[in-house]
C-alpha cells in the first residue's frame, strides 16, 4: 500500500472573491493580490503556525476595516 503525503507550503490567490480564510497549519508563505474578502471578520479563524511570508496587495473588504486576529 503506498501513501502519498502532500503538504501545502505555499498559496498563491489572484483576483478573486474569498468570504473567509480557513487555517492551514503546516502554511508557510500566503500571497493575495486584487482579492476581495466578503465576510465582516475574513481572518477570525486563520491560524497558521508555520507562516513565515503573508502579502496582501491591492486586496478589498465589505467596507469595514479588517481585523488581523
Amino acid at each position: 500500500m503506498i501513501f502519498f503525503l502532500f503538504v501545502l507550503f505555499y498559496i498563491c490567490v489572484l483576483g478573486v472573491n474569498v468570504p473567509e480564510i480557513p487555517c492551514i497549519p503546516m502554511l508557510r508563505h500566503l500571497y493575495m493580490k486584487w482579492v476581495r474578502l466578503t465576510k465582516p471578520q475574513p481572518f477570525k479563524d486563520f491560524l497558521c503556525i508555520s507562516l513565515r511570508t503573508f502579502v496582501m496587495r491591492n486586496c478589498a473588504g465589505n467596507g469595514t476595516q479588517l481585523w488581523w486576529n
